[in-house]
């Protein structure tokens, strides 16, 4: 008798149920992988974390149960532009989340919707080429820590990141360093208060044209960073602003020694010969004493770097520098600007100060600020201005170069050091004025060099205070002229 065998048949591809990703737990990790189901046309992934280290895994809209994870989160996604959310609902994670999402425009949301809650990881992204973007926020009810801190790489294309607290009592605090790459708009403590136990570093530069755009702080919130804040451009047009931010130590400073907070913001790779970049600093304080608010003796140096555009500069509110500060501005025409905030606390620079243009015109406004160093000014060739009606404590040196130079220093009784200017080849407006009866300075020395009279018919008008301290050299055809009237 022959043994019939049974014929083999193919299972249709449309019959099968094969779930869109794989979960394994490995060694106390949890991995995610492959293309979330969709929901309306949008492959999601949702996870929720319901006690500490249990996670719920919902696939589009199917449920695919409930995983304990005491090691890393890890997912690694599809090309086709997923949206992923993690939510801490009523628990904590002990491990990382390290997410790789592959290219397309992908989504990230990382929230705590209830009760304090905290990663004692890190979060580390991968984007991915495409428009991506990761948005950390706290929830109404209390504070969400995340302790290792965020790395987010955005891959080609505009990516965003946006880190906020949300709710009335809610605030986000971000431990470790922040490390962005790539990454084009960044926004943070926008509506809740945001601090960083670490620094931050943003480096867009190799996007190139996608502009970056910077907004750390507003007027109802306030951004602690304790740790270096570097910021490095694009070849575009860049914007950077800051509100009610900090530097400060995390370590109260011993008497021998002091910690030291980074500051720079290079948008010097900008390319434009138009409109430049925009820097705005609003109530900032760089290098206060966490411990000791208040008080500077952790002096923090910061540093600016503008493109060809041009470029402007806007200080106002109560903002301190505590270390020295510099300021180059490129070849644009160029705007430095401090706001008149007499009514409040002011703008200070406690350290000396270096302000350096280029080819443009630069035009440099410190208001009633306060310098409590070195203040040095080289313009270069354009048609350039200082205006200062404030306090300049340790001396000033000013250089005009080729162009016109227009310069009022209309509060001398507050100058002190050593006062050398070196005006142009241009035209030539000057007004020293205000001794109040006194000169404080240890010497006041102008070379007219090359310049002519500008638009004022004496050329240098001082007050009459000044005649035994001022000295004039290379007088040419600039006239000057001591006023009493001038005080």
């Amino acid at each position: 008798m022959k043994n019939r065998r049974g014929l083999l048949q193919l299972e249709g591809l449309t019959e099968r149920i094969v779930p869109a990703v794989s979960i394994r737990a490995v060694d106390g990790d949890l991995i995610i992988k492959g293309t979330p189901n969709s929901v309306t046309g949008t492959p999601t992934l949702a996870i929720n974390v319901t006690n500490d280290n249990e996670v719920t895994i919902t696939d589009g809209s199917t449920n695919r149960g409930t995983y304990f994870v005491d090691g890393d989160l890890i997912m690694n996604l599809s090309n086709r532009g997923d949206s992923v959310t993690i939510n801490l609902s009523n628990g904590d994670l002990d491990g990382s989340v390290i997410a790789n999402l592959a290219n397309g425009n992908d989504s990230l949301t990382i929230k705590s919707s209830g009760g304090a809650r905290r990663i004692l990881g890190g979060v580390t992204v991968d984007g991915g080429n495409g428009n991506d973007s990761l948005t950390v926020f706290s929830g109404n009810a209390s504070l969400f820590e995340i302790q290792g801190g965020i790395s987010f790489s955005g891959g080609s294309g505009s990516d965003t990141a946006t880190f906020n607290g949300t709710g009335a009592l809610g605030a986000l605090e971000l431990g470790n360093n922040q490390v962005l790459t790539r990454v084009n708009t960044v926004s943070i403590g926008q509506t809740k208060d945001v601090s960083m136990d670490g620094g931050i570093t943003i480096n867009a530069s190799a996007d190139k044209l996608i502009p970056l755009q910077v907004d750390i702080g507003d007027s109802t919130t306030s951004v602690p960073i304790a740790g270096v804040l570097s910021i490095t451009g694009t070849d575009a047009n860049d914007s950077v602003s800051l509100e009610n931010v900090s530097m400060v130590s995390t370590v109260p400073t011993s008497d021998s020694e002091t910690d030291v907070y980074e500051v720079t913001i290079n948008l010097g790779r900008s390319t434009s010969t138009g409109t430049g970049n925009v820097l705005n600093f609003t109530d900032v304080t760089i290098g206060e004493d966490a411990a000791l608010p208040g008080q500077f003796s952790s002096p923090a140096d910061f540093s600016y770097t503008g493109g060809k555009g041009k470029d402007s500069v806007n200080i106002d509110g109560s903002t301190v520098f505590t270390g020295d500060s510099r300021f180059t501005l490129g070849d644009g025409t160029n705007g430095f600007t401090v706001t008149d905030a007499s009514a409040v606390s002011g703008v200070e620079f406690l350290g000396n100060v270096t302000i350096t243009g280029g080819t443009g015109i630069d035009q440099t406004d410190f208001a009633q600020s306060e310098v409590g160093g070195l203040l040095t000014a080289t313009l270069g060739n354009g048609d350039n201005s200082l205006i200062s009606a404030g306090v300049i404590a340790g001396g000033l040196s000013y250089s005009g170069l080729k162009g016109a130079d227009n310069i009022t220093l209309s509060n001398c009784a507050n100058l002190s050091g050593s006062v050398t200017i070196s005006l142009g080849g241009g035209t030539t407006s000057c007004t020293f004025s205000n001794t109040n009866g006194t000169t404080n300075m240890d010497s006041f020395t102008v070379d007219l060099g090359t310049s002519v009279n500008g638009t004022n018919p004496a050329g240098i008008e001082y007050a009459s205070e000044l005649d035994t301290l001022i000295v004039f050299l290379n007088p040419g055809v600039v006239s000057t002229t001591s006023l009493a009237t001038l005080n």
